[in-house]
């Protein structure tokens, strides 16, 4: 069932431009800052931005896209859990993997210190996954598409907000 997920995940060329998407980003923060260690700073900002909003947004989509398939598949003797594991793992994964190998083929040439650079995958894949569950519940609970586009990009932008207001914080009284 997870091979079955993956391999339609894989056909969707919007993953790949993901993925070069970040690998493109990458190069152009080294290219404007010319330094190695601002370039890691502004891909990690990027990512605790972009990777959230992305992923819920691809999630959402997938399982709105795939709705009759799934229902399908609910009225087949599959546990449940069995299918939402697999969904939730197949999308996860992939998108965690094009994250990782758009990153990963610029980030070898850019910059030597490994220690940032598993702490930045390590933030990726969290990231992916975390956001990949909010936005399958977000998908599985609300049936009509337009409220859960709009609560997905409520709930991105509540964690936006408090990201920015717990930065903003922590900078103004230590």
């Amino acid at each position: 069932m997870i091979q079955a997920q993956i391999r339609q995940m894989l056909r969707a060329k919007w993953v790949i431009f993901y993925g070069a998407f970040f690998s493109l980003l990458e190069w152009t923060l080294f290219w404007l800052t010319g330094s190695s260690e601002k370039t890691m700073i502004g891909l990690t900002e990027a990512t605790l931005f972009l990777v959230p909003l992305v992923t819920l947004l691809f999630t959402i989509t997938y399982v709105y896209q795939q709705k009759e398939f799934l229902s399908f598949l609910m009225v087949s003797p599959i546990a449940r859990i069995t299918l939402y594991l697999s969904i939730y793992i197949g999308v996860a994964s992939i998108l965690s993997l094009c994250l990782f190998i758009g990153t990963s083929i610029s980030a070898i040439f850019i910059s030597s210190n490994y220690e940032f650079l598993s702490l930045l995958f390590i933030e990726q894949i969290g990231l992916t996954f975390s956001m990949t569950a909010i936005g399958l519940w977000l998908a599985f609970r609300y049936p009509d598409r337009t409220i859960g586009f709009g609560m997905g990009l409520l709930f991105w932008m509540c964690l936006a907000i408090l990201y920015d207001g717990l930065i903003l914080f922590l900078t103004f009284y230590f």
